[in-house]
C-alpha cells in the first residue's frame, strides 16, 4: 500500500514561491492543504473546522501516514508578530506566534541580527504547530487505535527553494535504544 502525506502549505508561501519550486513539492501521493496563516493560529483559537475536517479525512479515509507542517523563512506573519505593532484584526492570528516569542524570549534575545531572529522564530513556530497538531483529538484517537501517523515539521527557504527538516517529528522517528534483558 502506498503512503500519502498531508502537506500544509501556508497561503502566503504559494503566492511567493516560484512555480517550479512549488511543483517540486507536489507529488501524486501528496494531499496539499492550504489554510490561511498557519496551524498554530488556527488551532490556538479552535476556529478552523476546515483544517480539522481535512486532517480527519486524511487520516481516517485516505489513511495518510505522514502529516507535514511546513513553515517558510521570510514569512510576513512572523515578521508582523515580532515587530510589536498593533496590526488590527490579524492580531487574532498573530497572537500564537507572539506567545511562542514570549516563551522563547531569552533564546531569541541572544540571536544577533533581525533576519536570524526571524529565521529562528519561524522554526520555533513550526515546531509549536507540530506540537499542537499532535495534541488534537483526531491524532490522539488515531494513535490510540494503532494508526501509524507521523507529524513532521519543515521550513521552506524562499530564497534557495530548500526544505529543512526541523527534526521535530512525532512520534520520534528514531527507535529507542534496546533494553538489556
Amino acid at each position: 500500500k502506498s503512503e500519502t502525506s498531508v502537506f500544509k502549505v501556508p497561503t502566503c508561501l504559494t503566492r511567493r514561491a516560484s512555480r517550479p519550486a512549488m511543483q517540486r513539492l507536489h507529488t501524486p501521493r501528496l494531499l496539499v492543504v492550504i489554510p490561511v496563516f498557519s496551524v498554530t493560529q488556527i488551532l490556538a483559537w479552535g476556529s478552523s473546522y476546515y483544517l480539522l475536517a481535512v486532517l480527519a479525512y486524511a487520516i481516517e479515509v485516505l489513511e495518510v501516514s505522514h502529516v507535514i507542517v511546513c513553515g517558510h523563512y521570510g514569512c510576513g506573519g512572523i515578521r508582523a508578530a515580532l515587530d510589536g505593532h498593533h496590526q488590527g484584526v490579524i492580531d487574532h492570528w498573530l497572537q500564537p506566534i507572539r506567545d511562542v516569542t514570549e516563551r522563547n524570549s531569552a533564546e531569541l534575545a541572544q540571536v544577533a541580527g533581525q533576519d536570524s531572529k526571524l529565521h529562528l522564530l519561524c522554526e520555533m513556530s513550526t515546531r509549536n504547530q507540530v506540537e499542537r497538531l499532535e495534541r488534537t483529538p483526531i491524532v490522539q484517537s488515531a494513535w490510540a487505535r494503532g494508526k501509524r501517523v507521523r507529524i513532521h515539521g519543515w521550513a521552506y527557504g524562499l530564497e534557495d527553494g530548500l526544505i529543512s527538516d526541523l527534526k521535530c517529528s512525532v512520534p520520534d522517528l528514531v527507535p529507542p535504544p534496546a533494553k538489556a534483558i
